[in-house]
């Protein structure tokens, strides 16, 4: 994946003489970019989600959390994500 590069639209705090830059590689680290320059960010590191990390394994039946809504096995008794319990 190319790297792309993006400077701040203004000054950052203690930073008086350089603008911020944000560089899209690993790891990734961003203070005050544009909006659409953030948004463009959030595409590409969704993008790299997608491209190079591998589906989760699906280990049976799932169904979704009631009281957050994530998937989770079928048999669990509290979602591993809000730590309800479960009916």
């Amino acid at each position: 994946m190319p790297i792309e590069v993006f400077a701040a639209s203004r000054w950052t705090p203690g930073n008086h003489l350089f603008p911020t830059i944000v560089e899209v590689t690993d790891p990734i680290a961003s203070h005050g970019p544009r909006k659409a320059d953030a948004r463009r960010i959030k595409d590409l590191i969704e993008a790299a989600q997608r491209d190079h990390l591998p589906a989760a394994p699906v280990d049976g039946p799932t169904r979704h959390c009631p009281s957050c809504a994530e998937t989770i096995k079928q048999a669990a008794t509290v979602c591993r994500y809000c730590g309800r319990e479960l009916p």
